[in-house]
Formats: C-alpha cells, sequence, structure tokens
C-alpha cells in the first residue's frame, strides 16, 4: 500500500511554535526534495493502517511530486495533538530519480479531491522497496526494519537495557517515550537525564536518529544519553535474542558532521562508556 499526502502551496510557520522547528509546510518548487519531506511528514492523524504502509507519495495540483519510503511512524508530543487526538509522523527517506518505485509513481495522477489522506494499493511496489530496503544507505549502520513487530521489539529490547542501566546506578527512571523526542527521562539528586534507546541488528556505527531528537539534544547539552543495543537476532519464533548484543551509553551531543541527512544519522564515534554517576 501506499498513502498519497496532499500538499497546498507553502505555508510559512514560526519554528518556535511549529512541530521541530519547521519554517515552513507544503509544496514549494525550489526547494530540495529532502526539505519537503521533511517540512511535510508530519502532523497527521493516522489510522492502525498506516503501521502496514511502506511507501508515500506527496502530490501538489493533482500531480505526485515526491515519493519516500516509510520506515517507521513517531508520536509528536501532546503539544501537537488536537482535540484530544493522537498526531504523529513518518518516518522514511526520499527516494531519488531512478529508483523503480519513484520512477513508476512519479508518473501517477492523484485525483483533486478533498481528502488530505488517500491510500492506494501497490503490492509489486512493496516488494521492491522490501528487496532494496537492506542495502540503504550502508551496511555498517542500523538498517530500517520494515515489519512493524520486528522494529517494536528491537526498540523495546534497548529502551529496557537503558532503563535498568540507569536504575541500577540509583536513578530513577520514567518511561515517556510516546510524550516527546526522548524515551525515558531519569533523575537523581536534582540531575536530568533525557535518555534515547536504539536497537539495531547492525554493529550500531550509526543510528538513524529524526530532527526532534536532534533539536532536542541541541536544546539540552550535557543532559541527554544515547544508549544503543546492536547486534541483536530473531530466532526463527520471531523472539529477540541478545546473546552477544553490545550495549553502549554515550553522551547525545549530535555535531553537524557527526549528522548525514536521511532523516538523520548519527555517526557513533565516540566508544567510551559513562562511567556510574
Amino acid at each position: 500500500m501506499a498513502i498519497n499526502f496532499k500538499l497546498f502551496d507553502q505555508k510559512v510557520l514560526d519554528p518556535k511554535e511549529s512541530w521541530a522547528g519547521r519554517p515552513w509546510q507544503g509544496w514549494a518548487s525550489d526547494a530540495h526534495l529532502e526539505e519537503v519531506w521533511e517540512y511535510n511528514r508530519g502532523v497527521w492523524r493516522f489510522g492502525d493502517r498506516i503501521e502496514d504502509e511502506r511507501i508515500a507519495t506527496f502530490s501538489w495540483q493533482g500531480r505526485v511530486v515526491l515519493v519516500a519510503a516509510i520506515t517507521g511512524v513517531e508520536d509528536v508530543g501532546p503539544e501537537f495533538q488536537q482535540n484530544g487526538q493522537r498526531r504523529r509522523a513518518l518516518q522514511g527517506y526520499v527516494l531519488q530519480k531512478g529508483h523503480p518505485v519513484r520512477d513508476v509513481l512519479m508518473c501517477i495522477e492523484r485525483p483533486r479531491n478533498r481528502a488530505a489522506l488517500t491510500y492506494h494499493p501497490t503490492p509489486e511496489l512493496d516488494e521492491v522497496l522490501a528487496a532494496d530496503e537492506p542495502k540503504h544507505p550502508d551496511s555498517g549502520g542500523q538498517r530500517r526494519v520494515l515489519d512493524p513487530q520486528r522494529r517494536k521489539a528491537l526498540e523495546d529490547a534497548a529502551q529496557s537495557r537503558l532503563e535498568a542501566y540507569y536504575r541500577d546506578r540509583g536513578w530513577e527512571v520514567e518511561d515517556v517515550r510516546f510524550d516527546g523526542p526522548y524515551d525515558a527521562i531519569a533523575r537523581k539528586n536534582g540531575q536530568i537525564r533525557y535518555l534515547e534507546a536504539k536497537g539495531t541488528q547492525s554493529n550500531g556505527a550509526s543510528v538513524i536518529v529524526t530532527s526532534g531528537e536532534v533539536e532536542h539534544a541541541r536544546r539540552h547539552p550535557g543532559e541527554c544519553i544515547m544508549g544503543i543495543l546492536s547486534g541483536l537476532r530473531f530466532t526463527q519464533d520471531g523472539e529477540i535474542d541478545d546473546q552477544g548484543a553490545r550495549f553502549t551509553v554515550s553522551p547525545w551531543d549530535p555535531a553537524d558532521e557527526d549528522l548525514q541527512a536521511t532523516q538523520y544519522r548519527w555517526v557513533t564515534t565516540r566508544e567510551t562508556v559513562l562511567p556510574a554517576e
């Protein structure tokens, strides 16, 4: 399945009040496609079926102008909810010219109806994208897991390990993964740490991070922690196998030179594990 987002003309936003500090949203013909993706992948009200979607198209005036691979869905925080309804944002990356999925969908016209979101069956293209997924963008970094249950299992394993790490050292830990751009808050003796956990089947040389996570870490220097549980495996029954997995805890202080625009990709060059506090 593919989900299509109907874009309107570019609308200027206040970065201080908009989600993830967006300066604008909508369609701007002179903008890079990565900008169009980043500024329009949220904030949306999705049903449960979004968990099964693999492809996103964005159309303007009935014409597809951008095609992206969906790798996950993130909550955007209660401050962006409307009438108490949950709002979320897509995670993923733009498919470039020459990619077979992109080239097929860019030729399709979308009806100019009033619906902001519409769904379209694309079973053959889903298979093409799934076959291509392990090759993007590098084999050493965290790969996007298309199966939502396995993706959640990886995330849960990493967060459980990170929370246990801090609790074992006398911190009080609160799970807040559905409320903001970090997974948990740890407190001890007036100190606070914002915890971000990443679980991956790769060697953890890099991990996928969102713009919201990057912006929050930059607003709270010295208070953000990244825990990475790498080398995870699945058993034949689909259960997590963490035998031989590697766990590292590092300061989460993203510098420009450590980020690659996909969403964002944080290169975990630091090897130092934090001592017990």
